[in-house]
């Protein structure tokens, strides 16, 4: 695929707190913490030589989802404040993916999930989308034209397209949404089904193909207790379908392709200003 058909997204806060967690402290010469800001800015690098790209965005969240609060108000109500030392580099992130050339996306009261899946939805029928995420519940997202790039050691990352969803989880990636229904997702407090983990929650739906189906059918399956449990658990897994599900409709400021997720050449000089700033030598162009 030319550099002109891709689009590369980038799940934001997924990506900084695994570089928070997984780069050894570090901070410039006024003790500012730097560590998630220079994972981040190597990663920025190595996606546009890895995966050449006329098109992206560093997509984050602003808050949490006003649409899942509404449905469920304990959503996400176990997150833990960000740490300070983290939150004294999202600045700074932000400044340099801007500063390197990616547009920046986010909506107050939306997730970046939602993010992704909007412009998603609206560019796959004539782009390759990938999705730089850890996160699984966005492979509800992977076809034909939509892949993963999960970050993986040594900062290079692993393709999840089609198949290899199907390889991962057992079950094909429109069912991912399904999967989660009944299984929960005890990061964003969402409750899931006593005794339900991935082997049962596969095998149901490879046989009833989705969370309705197997509501529908519950009343038949043998298993005594499961069958007991699922009866008993609807409503909880009608919920969770919704919660779980994309809110997929355009960022506000929306207008198309070119204006919103086109890469624009990036400012050397004030990206060495501020490379100078964070210390970060290998990362100074020469010649200036």
């Amino acid at each position: 695929m030319s550099a002109e058909n891709r689009i590369v997204l980038i799940d934001a806060y997924a990506q900084i707190y695994r570089y928070y967690h997984g780069t050894h402290p570090l901070s410039n010469q006024d003790g500012l913490p730097t560590n998630a800001t220079y994972g981040i800015a190597r990663m920025l690098k190595k996606l546009e030589a890895d995966y050449p790209h006329s098109y992206g965005a560093v997509v984050f969240d602003k808050g949490k989802s006003v649409e899942r609060l509404k449905l469920d108000k304990k959503y996400k109500a176990n997150r833990s404040p960000m740490p300070d030392d983290l939150r004294r580099q999202v600045p700074y992130i932000i400044q340099w993916a801007e500063l390197s050339g990616w547009p920046v996306v986010m909506e107050e009261g939306r997730e970046a999930d939602d993010l992704l899946g909007a412009i998603t939805k609206l560019c796959k029928d004539v782009f390759e989308i990938l999705i730089v995420t850890n996160d699984k519940d966005l492979a509800q997202l992977v076809d034909e034209n939509v892949s993963l790039l999960n970050s993986g050691k040594a900062g290079e990352f692993k393709c999840l397209d089609y198949d290899a969803t199907i390889k991962k989880f057992g079950i094909a990636p429109n069912q991912i949404e399904d999967y989660l229904a009944l299984m929960g997702d005890n990061a964003d407090n969402i409750e899931g089904v006593p005794g339900v983990g991935p082997k049962t929650a596969v095998k149901l739906l490879n046989k009833y193909s989705t969370a309705e189906e197997i509501l529908r059918k519950a009343k038949y399956i043998p298993q005594k207790k499961l069958r007991e449990t699922l009866m008993r658990y609807g409503d909880r897994i009608e919920l969770n379908k919704k919660l779980v599900s994309l809110f997929d409709y355009p960022p506000a400021d929306w207008k198309n392709l070119e204006k919103n997720l086109l890469k624009k050449k990036p400012d050397s000089e004030q990206l060495n200003a501020l490379a100078k700033k964070l210390n970060f030598k290998s990362f100074l162009f020469e010649n200036l």
